[in-house]
């Protein structure tokens, strides 16, 4: 009797569970590292005192993601002298760049590139918390013990996934010529 008790009980548990916890959505975006390098990423976002808070570094593997609430900015880097720009459309380059529906946008042309929001903050090169971040007189100081701490622009990637890769002057020609054809 005690046994058919407890499996009912955990039967209802987990029915009441999942409709409890199955009705609210998860928003958050991700950055994937599809490169053979690992890349670090650096994230911000503003407080409740409408301050920037910068911090870093999370390390993520090659074939690996990072999921971030959908209210972060990020910054990302393989190493110190090599930052990750947005795709621009060069080859051979590693970039940030969108997956899915939101790449197809980025696809159709300029004038029609939904617009990525953007802002400089400070990056220090070792595990950091960096509050007044947007102060660039906080990147100055060297009480950090790095002297290569600089202003970054960091990207508002949103409920987004983006990839960490590079493109072949083949893909960027394919991208291109499946464009033309819509």
């Amino acid at each position: 009797m005690k046994n058919k008790l407890l499996l009912l009980l955990g039967i209802i548990a987990a029915v009441g569970s999942q409709v409890t916890i199955g009705t609210q959505k998860a928003i958050a975006g991700e950055i994937c590292n599809n490169i053979n390098d690992m890349i670090f990423i650096s994230a911000a976002q503003m407080n409740n005192n409408d301050v920037w808070v910068s911090k870093g570094w999370w390390e993520v593997e090659p074939g690996a993601c990072l999921s971030y609430p959908d209210d972060w900015y990020a910054f990302v880097q393989v190493n110190r002298d090599h930052h990750v720009p947005l795709f621009e459309g060069r080859p051979h380059q590693i970039v940030l760049a969108p997956v899915g529906r939101q790449w197809q946008e980025w696809q159709n042309s300029e004038e029609n590139k939904p617009p990525i929001e953007s802002v400089k903050l400070c990056v220090v090169q070792d595990k950091y918390t960096a509050y007044s971040a947007k102060d660039g007189a906080l990147c100055d100081r060297d009480d950090y013990g790095f002297s290569d701490n600089s202003m970054q622009t960091f990207y508002a990637t949103k409920a987004e996934r983006f990839v960490v890769r590079s493109f072949s002057r083949e893909e960027l020609e394919s991208l291109k010529a499946q464009n033309d054809s819509l």
